[in-house]
């Protein structure tokens, strides 16, 4: 029983050096806990795997991440299967899987930046399967969406659609509204990438209703703008107004003024585009009555509540 009192004070010890002057000082007391678990025979291996967890945090924060994944596997594979759990009352073995999703996608972000799309591939396959393995639904959302994000770059669009309609339905069950509006938008990028306009503002349109339906604003206003801007880029101006317009309406619902102003950019750029094409039709039509219309319109005291 010697060492593991030794580790339990190493531990301890640990614990009362939080303040940030004096980070050294616990990650010098967490690497003794390291080496001193290696000595521990009696307690299934369990200071060895909280071992391995507290050095891979600190590799993590040090940027060694091939490192700190080292530390993560050897934690993984020494929870495997038991049921220990932390003061939380979490499983060690859950904890694991958050910790491989996370630095795997690390990892695979670092691959992306080099152009090495199908190791970064591999790399967020290993996160999907940890994510799925810990349980946690908003976890997997988002390793589904790296994942299609990876093929994409990799020209697998197929498969990055695939991935991303899993996301959607996760994100859906769980009302998470920012990763409703990231994987909707990123199906639009694809299937505009592809030609198939009609097919995105159908698959928006779902969005729409789907945020409508379960009241969820910032997708709502998402949805409406993602639309509203595709109609703006074909010169449906009079659709990109409405749309912007119902973005506006349900912005004032989530108290954020930058929100807000933003799609009041919208809204006026669509107004802006509407207005141009009466205007340039008036001037195309070389009519003297029309011109003289528009020069006392041009010139008017009252811009901005005046129609043209």
């Amino acid at each position: 029983g010697h060492y593991e009192k030794v580790y339990d004070n190493q531990l301890n010890l640990a614990y009362c050096f939080n303040d940030f002057e004096d980070k050294w000082l616990s990650n010098y007391f967490y690497e003794q806990c390291f080496n001193t678990a290696q000595q521990v025979k009696i307690d299934g291996g369990k200071r060895e795997a909280q071992a391995h967890a507290d050095m891979g945090i600190i590799n993590e924060e040090q940027g060694h991440i091939m490192k700190a994944a080292e530390h993560y596997e050897a934690f993984y594979e020494l929870t495997e299967g038991l049921t220990w759990k932390d003061e939380t009352g979490r499983t060690y073995n859950s904890l694991a899987c958050e910790h491989l999703w996370r630095i795997y996608t690390l990892l695979a972000d670092k691959m992306l930046e080099n152009k090495e799309h199908q190791q970064a591939i591999k790399t967020l396959i290993k996160a999907l399967k940890m994510a799925k393995e810990g349980g946690d639904r908003k976890m997997e959302g988002e390793a589904a969406y790296c994942l299609s994000l990876a093929h994409n770059f990799a020209g697998e669009e197929r498969s990055a659609l695939s991935l991303l309609n899993t996301s959607v339905q996760i994100f859906t069950a769980l009302c998470d509204s920012a990763g409703l509006g990231r994987a909707y938008a990123a199906i639009a990028r694809i299937l505009l990438s592809q030609g198939k306009a009609a097919e995105t503002i159908k698959y928006l349109g779902e969005f729409m209703k789907t945020a409508e339906n379960a009241h969820l604003s910032q997708s709502l206003v998402d949805a409406c703008v993602l639309l509203g801007n595709i109609y703006n880029e074909r010169g449906n101006y009079n659709e990109a107004f409405e749309y912007f317009s119902r973005a506006s309406e349900a912005a004032k619902t989530l108290n954020n003024l930058p929100l807000a102003e933003e799609i009041k950019t919208y809204c006026g750029i669509a107004k802006a585009h509407k207005l141009m094409l009466t205007f340039n039709s008036h001037i195309e039509a070389e009519d003297p009555v029309g011109l003289k219309y528009l020069l006392a319109w041009k010139n008017r005291s009252d811009m901005f509540t005046d129609p043209l």
